[in-house]
């Protein structure tokens, strides 16, 4: 005993300042610490011109692929996984204060009572770091690791993090396919009410001139005026050859002079009916004809912007962006963390770092005096 007493004297104060500190954290690490579980995810971003060829790819496939993720869209998808929406994504489904605040866990490690969203942020992401998201450099995967006091509720706030991940990058393409398709629809609206503004001016034009088809009825008469021409040319031949063997004043003669002269007046009168100044069908067939190639022009306007349009849209989801969980949250079968052996190594070298620094202070110190 008195040996013990006086190796204890010599070195109380390395007892007190090293010895001590490290066993009563030994002593919280072996007897109250609460056992904690990591939920680990892995995902990336793969836009929507890679979906039929990463459906054939197998999980190395997959691997090899990530490092042509857009950065910018991981780093911010990461960013999210530790901001407050993402918080207050978790609590729409997470009880997070219950989570993290249990009787049975131990005081140090747990929550406490003040469950803001700024407090949560702390405890989840820095103090206590049960929340962790970054960028693996090597394989340029995102990573979401998530501890909790219990495998059920890490793999559930895994997932309800990636969910909400997923929604943001949902979001991403939304307003990238909003901005893309704007003006392509725009378009399309324009060149649409164009037609049906030309279309609806041909109708009251018809209406107007009470004619249906004005090119068909100037085919129609067109026809008609030939059909009168060539039977007054026959008449007239029949009238010459009448005229060398009968007398000019014979019934014969009588009746083809007036059959020619009854179809020459109908000829005359059906071209001034097609020719006339005012109101004329070659005049009206003048303007169906310039409205005709206006309403033209306005559906091949109008069958450019679709195809604009449809390229648009292909190009949109060419384009859409998908968050793909290499690997999904697992449900983790034996607890990780507290790191037990490694804390109470790490506490004992510090402290003896901080006793040898002090040691060399302090024989400095009484050096210098003496």
């Amino acid at each position: 005993m008195k040996f013990f007493g006086n190796f204890v004297e010599k070195r109380k104060t390395y007892l007190l300042w090293v010895v001590l500190p490290t066993l009563l954290v030994a002593l919280y690490f072996a007897l109250l610490a609460s056992d904690q579980y990591e939920s680990e995810a892995r995902f990336f971003i793969k836009s929507g011109s890679d979906s039929s060829r990463s459906q054939a790819m197998s999980g190395a496939a997959l691997l090899s692929s990530a490092p042509s993720i857009s950065e910018e869209v991981t780093l911010s998808v990461v960013d999210y996984l530790q901001s407050y929406d993402a918080i207050r994504h978790l609590r729409e489904a997470v009880d997070l204060p219950k989570v993290y605040n249990r009787p049975t866990f131990d005081v140090v490690s747990r929550l406490g009572a003040n469950s803001t969203d700024e407090r949560l942020r702390k405890y989840l992401f820095k103090n206590f770091g049960m929340v962790d998201a970054y960028v693996d450099i090597n394989s340029g995967l995102g990573v979401l690791k998530v501890r909790a006091f219990s495998p059920a509720d890490a793999n559930a706030i895994s997932k309800r993090m990636l969910d909400g991940a997923d929604k943001l990058v949902q979001e991403f393409s939304q307003r990238a396919e909003q901005d893309a398709l704007g003006l392509a629809e725009a378009n399309v609206g324009k060149a649409e009410e164009a037609l049906v503004e030309q279309k609806t001016r041909m109708a009251q034009f018809r209406a107007s001139k009470s004619i249906l088809d004005p090119e068909r009825t100037s085919n129609t008469m067109t026809d008609l005026l030939a059909g009168l021409e060539q039977q007054r040319a026959q008449a007239q031949v029949d009238l010459t050859s009448a005229l060398r063997y009968l007398d000019k004043n014979s019934p014969r003669i009588v009746e083809l002079q007036r059959q020619v002269a009854s179809l020459q007046a109908q000829i005359d009168a059906q071209k001034q009916t097609l020719t006339r100044p005012q109101g004329s069908l070659a005049n009206t067939l003048s303007s169906y004809e310039e409205m005709r190639v206006r309403t033209q022009f306005a559906e091949a306007n109008l069958t450019s912007a679709l195809t604009s349009l449809q390229r648009a849209r292909d190009e949109a989801a060419r384009h859409h962006l998908f968050l793909v969980a290499v690997v999904k949250p697992n449900l983790p079968q034996e607890s990780e963390f507290p790191k037990r052996i490694v804390a109470i190594l790490t506490v004992f070298a510090v402290m003896n770092a901080v006793f040898g620094i002090g040691w060399l202070i302090l024989t400095g110190i009484r050096e210098h005096v003496a």
